[in-house]
């Protein structure tokens, strides 16, 4: 397997490590609060509850950044850190270069938590999946079913393997 390796940016990674930072302190804030409550008071029940969404947020962030852009014989791969999602190239309409989407719409997801990753909306892609850890070098896979949005590396050299595999459907 040819793998075009995710890095982030430094915009990318220092956001991710403020982020970070600030998150971890609401936890331990969070976390010296809840001694002092009494138990099954709406304080204590409030302080878990933040607790967990914050925990959940890390822990989903981290899970679903992208890793990989990886191309298999018959297939391109976007390995995240954990699972990863396999498209045929026979299913691939469309690959193009994606400038920029940052006045994309954000309709369910993160950005600025290691990476944009999630569900977003364009004018002109439509409704796609995110996987980016870098805003400059990113590339737009269209199926019959879905579009994603992953970043790698040397997107360039992506486009020109792919256009092999999937004919005249690329486009920088």
């Amino acid at each position: 397997m040819k793998k075009f390796k995710s890095s982030f940016s430094s915009g990318m990674l220092l956001s991710t490590c403020i982020v970070t930072v600030v998150l971890l302190y609401a936890i331990y804030v969070i976390a010296l609060r809840i001694p002092v409550s009494s138990v099954g008071s709406w304080q204590f029940w409030m302080a878990v509850a933040a607790l967990c969404i914050i925990i959940a947020a890390m822990f989903h962030g981290f899970v679903s950044q992208i890793e990989y852009v990886g191309l298999t014989e018959n297939s391109l791969v976007i390995q995240k850190k954990v699972g990863k999602i396999t498209l045929p190239f026979s299913d691939i309409r469309q690959v193009r270069y994606k400038k920029s989407l940052m006045r994309d719409i954000r309709l369910w997801g993160i950005s600025g938590y290691f990476g944009h990753i999630g569900l977003f909306r364009s004018g002109d892609s439509g409704n796609y999946k995110a996987f980016v850890k870098n805003g400059n070098e990113m590339v737009e896979i269209k199926t019959d079913n879905q579009t994603y949005v992953v970043s790698c590396d040397d997107c360039g050299q992506l486009l020109e393997v792919l256009s092999r595999h999937c004919g005249n459907r690329t486009g920088r």
